[in-house]
């Protein structure tokens, strides 16, 4: 249940903002709205970048404590991605790209560890044992999941967009 409620927080905290950046980094920098998603590919590069890494991790170190992390460094990056003057982060293009590229790179550590806990969990639960069929299982719960996220970004950044401009 754990890796299920994971994954829609690692979507979460990687869609979320999209829709209140781009008026941020337009208004606050002066970034041609036409650059934007030039930014908002950072995050995904570093996730494409940091993805193996983890994956090697994970076989050295337990999948619990790569997800411990990864909620750490999303906390992190979500503080260096806004600026803040009561934390003394002030509000600057490379502090912000930073935040961006370190949230891609944290939910990397989200993602990776989270279908082989679904496939231990499903595999335990239901008593099965490894084959096509626990896997199809696993990767549905896994991919709904995924989607809820997917769903529940956008509808959190635009409530937030909306409180903001209120």
């Amino acid at each position: 249940m754990t890796a299920i409620i994971s994954a829609m927080f690692a979507m979460i905290f990687m869609l979320f903002y999209e829709p209140l950046f781009t008026p941020y980094i337009t208004n606050q920098y002066g970034i041609d709205k036409t650059k934007v998603g030039y930014f908002l590919a950072i995050g995904c590069f570093t996730y494409a970048f940091g993805s193996p890494l983890v994956g090697v991790l994970c076989s050295k170190i337990e999948r619990k404590y790569i997800t411990q992390i990864a909620f750490f460094l999303c906390g992190i990056s979500l503080l260096i991605f806004g600026p803040s003057p009561s934390l003394g982060i002030p509000p600057k293009l490379g502090i912000t790209l930073t935040g961006i590229g370190l949230l891609g790179f944290s939910v990397a550590f989200l993602f990776v560890p989270l279908l082989p806990e679904i496939i231990g969990a499903v595999a335990e639960k239901e008593g099965l044992e490894n084959s096509p069929f626990l896997a199809d299982k696993a990767s549905g719960i896994y991919n709904g999941a995924y989607g809820i996220g997917n769903c529940l970004a956008p509808i959190i950044g635009g409530t937030l967009a909306a409180a903001k401009n209120a």
